[in-house]
């Protein structure tokens, strides 16, 4: 088992990379995916896991997506793009509607980019009202 220091993932081009047979990559904040990828391309290792579709891992809407794609049960959701002028949100104090989906409170709110963790939990007023903003160290 060969771990490269994190020298040669940031500094070293791939042609610089040791020679393996088989790599395990995983994705996180500051990790050069693309240059995992084109390590991969260069020297056609075994892949344990899929390297591009870390780039679908990063966005919930594609990985509810591939969910519905293949009938894999996943909790309900709705996408709120304050961006679309279409997108319809309307708020009380015990529900949210998302494009005409209805979502009793308490519901969890999470950001599209997995890699936000800025998760919020909203209570409905015979629970106290408010939200809370869940902690991940």
């Amino acid at each position: 088992v060969y771990v490269f220091d994190e020298e040669t993932i940031l500094n070293k081009p791939v042609e610089d990379w040791p020679i393996v047979n088989a790599l395990v990559s995983f994705f996180s904040h500051g990790f050069p995916l693309e240059k995992a990828i084109a390590y991969k391309n260069l020297r056609s290792p075994f892949i344990v896991n899929d390297l591009e579709m870390q780039y679908t891992l990063q966005d919930r809407r594609k990985v509810y997506a591939l969910m519905e794609e293949n009938n894999i049960p996943h909790p309900r959701y709705a996408v709120l793009d304050r961006n679309d002028p279409n997108c319809q949100f309307v708020e009380t104090e015990d529900s949210i509607e998302v494009n005409g989906k209805l979502f009793m409170k308490p519901f969890v709110e999470k950001p599209v980019d997995a890699e936000d963790h800025n998760i919020y939990i909203y209570f409905p007023v015979a629970a106290g009202g408010g939200s809370t903003r869940l902690f991940r160290k």
